[in-house]
């Protein structure tokens, strides 16, 4: 997990909803944002998006404004994993 932190700690993750609510809260020091289907689905400390295309587009945007970032955490789940699997420039395995 330390490696994890510092890996994360500052920059935007992606994560799907299932692995947002097995963690139970926003991960401190980083922009939390949640893929779920569930248009109605809200949590108080997250942004919301309802695709990995629009995650992705918001934490680029929401990380511009994070001095020194620049890249993107994608932390799971395995259908998120899947999606983002094309996307990847680099993987970090922790």
């Amino acid at each position: 997990l330390k490696r994890f932190k510092a890996d994360t700690m500052g920059k935007p993750i992606v994560m799907g909803r299932k692995t947002y609510e097995g963690i139970g809260r926003p991960l401190p020091g980083r922009l939390n944002i949640v893929v779920t289907r569930d248009k109605a689905w809200r949590a108080e400390g997250v942004e919301v998006a309802h695709s990995l295309e629009a995650a992705i587009q918001l934490a680029t945007v929401r990380g511009r404004c994070m001095v020194g970032v620049d890249e993107v955490c994608v932390i799971g789940g395995g259908e998120i994993y899947a999606q983002a699997l094309l996307l990847a420039d680099r993987l970090h395995v922790t």
